[in-house]
């Protein structure tokens, strides 16, 4: 009743196991999923660009949440 149409609720839910008729919950729900894991997006908070993964990435220990790649970071 609580969910019409649906017959299961699938709480943490994630993209690889979705499956039709149920409703999916989760927090790793999304675009960012890719087959054999997720992939975490980071971009530069100083020039904006992607910091690709595998390369460094820098974190402030004063601003939270603020990453620059390893070229903003030479600059400095």
């Amino acid at each position: 009743m609580m969910v019409p149409g649906a017959k299961k609720i699938e709480l943490f839910a994630r993209n690889n196991n979705l499956r039709p008729g149920w409703v999916s919950l989760g927090n790793q729900l999304g675009e960012n999923y890719i087959k054999g894991g997720w992939k975490n997006v980071f971009s530069c908070d100083k020039c904006q660009k992607e910091i690709i993964t595998g390369s460094n990435r820098y974190k402030s220990k004063f601003i939270a949440n603020f990453d620059i790649c390893s070229e903003c970071y030479e600059e400095l």
